[in-house]
């Protein structure tokens, strides 16, 4: 029975409305595979003693044999609109989608927005070609960048373009602004005198005693926004973009002036200090951002736990802010070397070298430093700043009495971002040329486009997308994780970039690692996970069969045998989930394939429990031990490496070496290679998202089991102590618990809803509310609002059954056990629940001859 694997190991059981006779999960289930089920109780349906044979309503099939046989289109919400063309066409656009037709024309400044004279029954194919061309508005309504009056860092000072700033905001008081530059001189002088008395009072174990003290005469300066007209109209694009220039100039001339500084834009008055909560921080910007920004200065203290390291920490500490503000810009000297060619006779070979040049900052490290206390001194500087290289030299120390040799820590820029730094300070030049030649309206900034992915990973799509079109991954904007197995149409935005640019990277790269990007329209926003209204699914079910079973007696298991799928009982099927829905279960793509653990390996909420009990180690080691299902053989190369060199990350790095796969693995091997002490520090190796989608893998799981518990107690029937939304537009703020049974009468079982588990969620006030505790007790978790987001959720709310939109079953012409269904879920919704439903599904089998 290895070959069988039960869906009850990742929570799913059950159906809204299932057959009369058993099901294989019933009678192909051995003692030991009983035994190592789920918790959950029996469904209610308990094969009797008789014997019997009768056709089951399962039906097989093969799904996913080639990735066009499962094809995912984003729909996008009707708030987010394309300027410039018609509502049919709007509408029509929704849906994610690439036409066949010849090569976008080349872009030219002068192309100007068609009209639509396109009915809306008119195809995709069949549209006029300027449709598919972006919005671009009239390069007339925008003033060309070099015409605003905004600070050129290049041709004047620093202090020169502070006093312009100050001058601007504090209008015609010329004593403001005076009295603010003043300010600031102060606020530096003090971070100076805060560093002296550290530097004074400091030894390597006071280390958390002085960050209290620093914590408690922290200052900041409050530089005021743009006097506002007296009109109050809302500023043209071309006076918006001068001021954020204006801004941004002076963000970075006070960070090269005053190095110990740093500053922050904000809501004038709203913004809180960083050590307040960031998610809040950023809400108050959010739904502030057409109010005028002030920008806060205030003192950095981020490197200040260097100091009890170093002989000489005031000069060298601001040496090396000097060198962090100046950035990658300042990473090539004035003879245009670099810290990897820097001219002959400036480097460690010379004992009386101290690097001075923008390349580098040196530290000078006190003489009684152990070893111990100068790797923990690299590894200080590494978790400040992750671009960082540090190596240790010895240098004829002229300040000392003795005239020793002494050690000075060496800081550069890694040379990978390095390179990358300089590579985009020249595309945004090249953005500068481009939006001063009138290419987009500065409003609608963002680019979006619909990326095909064929048999590609989201991850790995992502970081190809970033390497190619030279951005980080924050410039991207995507509403939700596709499938692998699967050809994928859906919506990206391109944060400030241009269409030109994308489409030469789309030409001439991206093609060959099975991603397409096309529909290029200029827009006003930047998506983000979960903005989007559902997907359209168009699915291939092959060889489709039908299972008669024989079952004579009481003994395990049962004899089945295969025969032709009957088409009337599809049919069946299919209009029985089109009136019934289904269970919204979260699918294998989410919690990880069913099966024992000993059969399939490691699924992604086994990573997310780990985290969630704090075992950040054992989540490294079930990441890297992976799965036993559907790997390739140079994945399993590099696993066994794992293996076999018992956690070793330099050899396990090596057989990864030069190759594309597993780009979570490595990211956080190279996380634990430079953190070998600190497995969550190497977790943080990947983004943010990807961090938390293990811990939703958890939730989701927990979820599986709930709603299994909840159909089997009470069906498709509403009970006391459910929750529901009250409003069809699912705010969280609107959910509701069933009290009484009059209440029963007034809400349907399509408004019931099951908590993910979380801090700010409240549970069923029933048997099933009792089963999330047992859960939870049982895994040791404990969702607490002030954890680190690696150990906890807020939690949210998912509907317990979902009825599919548009739903059709075709038969496919000559081909009698092949069908092809179509059907739109609302979005979070898993395709093959919908099919597990009308397939009856419990069990996963092996392949039939």
């Amino acid at each position: 029975m290895e070959d069988f694997c039960f869906y009850s190991t990742i929570g799913i059981e059950g159906f809204v409305v299932g057959p009369s006779h058993p099901l294989p999960s019933e009678y192909l289930k051995k003692d030991e595979d009983l035994s190592s089920s789920s918790s959950l109780p029996s469904t209610g349906e308990t094969y009797t003693t008789e014997s019997c044979t009768f056709t089951s309503w399962e039906i097989l099939g093969t799904i996913k044999d080639t990735p066009e046989d499962f094809v995912v289109r984003e729909v996008l919400p009707r708030k987010f609109t394309i300027p410039g063309i018609s509502p049919q066409d709007n509408e029509r656009l929704r849906v994610a989608h690439i036409p066949d037709r010849v090569p976008p024309q080349n872009f030219t400044q002068n192309h100007a927005v068609p009209t639509s004279s396109t009915s809306p029954n008119r195809t995709v194919t069949d549209a006029a070609p300027g449709l598919l061309e972006p919005n671009i508005l009239d390069a007339t309504t925008t003033k060309p960048l070099n015409e605003s009056k905004v600070p050129d860092a290049t041709s004047t000072s620093n202090l020169d373009i502070i006093q312009d700033y100050l001058r601007t905001v504090a209008g015609d008081d010329h004593e403001k602004a005076v009295a603010l530059q003043e300010a600031l001189q102060r606020l530096q002088d003090c971070a100076m005198n805060q560093m002296h008395t550290a530097a004074t009072a400091a030894t390597l174990d006071h280390n958390e005693e002085l960050s209290s003290k620093r914590d408690k005469h922290e200052q900041d300066l409050w530089i005021p926004p743009f006097p506002t007209s007296s009109s109050n109209q809302v500023d043209e694009p071309s006076t918006v973009l001068a001021k954020k220039s204006a801004r941004g100039a002076f963000h970075k001339a006070v960070r090269l002036e005053y190095p110990c500084l740093q500053t922050e834009s904000g809501v004038w008055g709203k913004i809180e200090s960083k050590s307040n909560d960031n998610k809040h921080r950023k809400d108050d910007v959010q739904k502030s951002k057409f109010e005028e920004h002030g920008i806060r200065v205030f003192i950095d203290n981020s490197f200040n736990e260097l100091v009890p390291f170093l002989s000489h920490p005031k000069e060298d500490m601001i040496k090396l802010l000097a060198f962090r503000n100046r950035g990658f810009e300042g990473a090539r000297g004035s003879n245009g070397s670099t810290a990897r060619n820097a001219p002959k006779g400036s480097g460690p070979e010379d004992n009386n070298w101290i690097p001075s040049d923008p390349t580098s900052a040196a530290l000078r490290l006190r003489s009684d430093l152990s070893k111990d206390d100068r790797r923990r001194l690299h590894q200080l500087v590494a978790a400040k700043n992750k671009y960082f290289d540090t190596t240790t030299t010895q240098i004829h120390d002229n300040d000392s009495d003795n005239s020793e040799h002494a050690s000075v820590l060496v800081v550069r820029w890694q040379r990978h971002a390095l390179m990358r730094g300089l590579s985009k300070q020249k595309r945004k030049r090249q953005d500068v040329e481009e939006s001063s030649s009138g290419e987009s309206d500065g409003k609608f900034c963002n680019l979006l486009c619909v990326m095909k992915k064929y048999q590609k990973e989201h991850l790995t799509a992502m970081q190809k997308l970033t390497q190619i079109l030279k951005c980080r991954q924050t410039d991207i904007g995507s509403a939700g994780i596709k499938d692998l197995q699967a050809v994928t149409y859906q919506f990206i935005t391109l944060r400030n970039m241009k269409r030109t640019r994308v489409e030469k990277a789309n030409d001439q790269h991206l093609s060959r690692y099975g991603i397409t990007l096309d529909l290029f329209y200029n827009v006003d926003f930047v998506l983000s996970t979960g903005l989007l209204e559902g997907n359209k699914f168009e699915i291939i079910l092959r060889d489709l069969r039908q299972v008669r079973v024989d079952k004579p007696d009481t003994s395990f298991p049962a004899k089945e045998s295969i025969i032709d799928c009957d088409w009337d009982h599809l049919r069946a099927m299919t209009e029985r989930v089109r009136t019934n829905g289904f269970i919204n279960f979260y699918g294998e793509q989410r919690v990880g394939a069913p099966g024992l653990l000993s059969v399939v390996g490691n699924r992604t909420f086994d990573i997310g429990r780990a985290m969630l009990q704090k075992d950040y180690l054992k989540a490294i080691h079930l990441l890297m031990e992976g799965t036993s299902t559907r790997e390739s053989k140079d994945v399993q190369k590099v696993r066994q490496a794992w293996k076999d060199s018992n956690g070793d990350t330099s050899e396990t790095l090596k057989a990864l070496q030069g190759s594309d796969i597993m780009p979570r693995e490595k990211a956080v091997l190279r996380g634990l290679h430079r953190f070998p002490d600190n497995p969550l520090e190497a977790l943080r190796s990947l983004n943010h998202n990807m961090r938390l989608f293990y811990v939703n893998a958890y939730q989701s799981y927990l979820w599986n089991l709930a709603a299994s518990k909840r159909i089997a107690l009470h069906g498709n029937q509403v009970a006391l102590g459910d929750l529901y939304f009250e409003s069809a537009n699912d705010d969280r703020s609107m959910v509701k618990v069933v009290h009484s049974t009059e209440e029963l009468a007034t809400v349907g079982i399509s408004q019931v809803v099951l908590p993910l588990p979380g801090f700010n969620v409240q549970y069923p006030e029933n048997e099933v509310g009792s089963f999330y505790k047992e859960i939870l007790d049982r895994d040791g978790i404990k969702f607490e609002k002030n954890e680190i987001p690696e150990s906890t959720a807020k939690g949210s709310y998912r509907h317990l059954l979902v009825f599919p939109k548009d739903m059709c079953l075709e038969e496919i012409e000559g081909q009698k056990d092949y069908a092809k269904i179509s059907f739109q879920l609302p979005k979070g919704c898993y395709a093959t629940m919908l099919l597990r439903e009308m397939m009856l599904t419990t069990v996963t089998r092996p392949a039939q001859a």
